[in-house]
């Protein structure tokens, strides 16, 4: 059967590789994703997916019904970049690599899970559901744009999710979780000037201890934002804003404690008041006119490797003789993050991530060709496996996973 399967993706593979370049080449920084959104709606409209829409936030979803209720696989992408392709060295194929924004992060891992709706739809009828979903904001909105799509447009399809599978980049392994980030904003005010100046020196010498990078494995611990004046009739205002790496859900009240309460010391001895000590909010807005409100803060997750919906996945690469190996992200600047954080911690929905390329903000991003056609394959094998293939005798299988 799979090697059925791969003839019928090796045949659409030049389709593939030229809806990835395109994607490549429109330019879509975050809140700036309007020209690609239209797009995407247009080539899933091509592919035959049965329902293609654009919700409130700018999202983008493209639906393949089964016949039962249950199970519900979302393919979550996301369809912003961190920057545009003017600030990149190299853009467009060359030697077997496609260069560009978003090559790798993840626009290779959306064109390959929009081809593996489509060679299901092609060869096999399907006993759950498919949703695919291109979100807006995650790259510098904190997932804001698969929180909105989760809290208001899902639950308009009217399905509930089983598991979700990621197209971020992971070499083509399984990746099942990351470390998070939170941004603490410090506000400080005092009527003499030099007195918050000094105030703040000191407090920057305790925020700055932790700054260094692991020498292990390079990955940025605690970053300081400049301080940021500014002064009125009622005196001078000072804002510090402070990334810091997190490695367990619970870390952020702690932090924010140890933060709120030494900030408190310092500024009784220089005679400031600390207005407030808490995690940054920032308004975000889309290009189609919607508002959305994100915490700075990306909580730790992990889907526990041992549970059926990991071993499924695993099981079904194995069968269709593909590249297996497990593991977890290293992200090594602080600001990273996927959509994992929303899903498994305020939606409790199974997730795991399967993509080409690797996780990167170089000016020379790229995927390698021969990868996204692999994550390609690989992902339509993983959804057939999770969704299975109808019979009249089929029990709905039970996907409610620990995590």
């Amino acid at each position: 059967m799979y090697s059925l399967l791969r003839q019928k993706a090796s045949a659409l593979e030049p389709d593939l590789n030229q809806l990835a370049c395109k994607l490549v080449a429109t330019s879509s920084p975050s809140f700036s994703e309007s020209r690609i959104a239209e797009y995407v709606i247009s080539a899933l409209d091509s592919l035959y997916y049965d329902r293609v829409f654009k919700d409130n936030a700018g999202n983008v979803v493209g639906c393949i019904f089964g016949r039962n209720y249950n199970p519900t696989l979302l393919l979550v992408s996301h369809l912003d970049t961190y920057s545009d392709n003017s600030k990149i060295k190299k853009c467009g194929l060359e030697d077997g690599r496609l260069y560009g924004a978003g090559a790798s992060d993840c626009k290779g891992g959306l064109a390959a899970q929009m081809y593996a709706g489509r060679l299901l739809k092609e060869c096999f009828p399907m006993y759950g559901n498919l949703i695919l979903v291109s979100t807006v904001a995650q790259q510098s909105g904190c997932s804001a744009g698969i929180r909105q799509f989760l809290k208001e447009t899902l639950p308009s399809i009217g399905l509930e999710p089983s598991f979700a599978l990621l197209g971020e980049p992971t070499d083509l392994g399984l990746y099942y979780g990351h470390d998070g980030w939170m941004c603490i904003e410090l506000i400080l005010t005092s009527e003499d000037k030099a007195r918050l100046e000094a105030c703040v020196k000191e407090l920057n010498l305790f925020l700055s201890k932790g700054s260094s990078s692991s020498s292990e494995d390079l990955l940025e611990e605690v970053s300081v934002g400049d301080p940021q004046y500014s002064s009125d009739k009622q005196g001078t205002r000072c804002v510090i804003g402070v990334m810091q790496r997190l490695r367990d859900k619970n870390e952020p009240v702690f932090l924010l404690r140890r933060y709120r309460e030494t900030a408190r010391l310092i500024c009784k001895q220089f005679e400031v008041r600390l207005i407030s000590c808490g995690i940054e909010r920032r308004s975000i807005s889309e290009e189609n006119g919607c508002k959305l409100r994100a915490r700075q803060l990306s909580v730790p997750w992990m889907t526990d490797p041992l549970n059926s919906f990991f071993e499924e996945a695993r099981l079904a690469l194995r069968a269709a003789d593909c590249k297996i190996k497990g593991g977890t992200w290293q992200l090594k600047n602080l600001g990273m993050g996927t959509a994992g954080s929303v899903l498994v911690n305020e939606y409790s929905i199974p997730t795991i991530g399967y993509g080409p390329g690797n996780m990167s903000t170089s000016p020379e991003e790229y995927v390698e060709i021969r990868d996204l056609n692999e994550a390609f394959f690989g992902t339509a094998v993983i959804a057939h496996r999770l969704l299975g293939v109808p019979t009249s005798e089929k029990n709905e299988p039970n996907y409610k996973l620990q995590l």
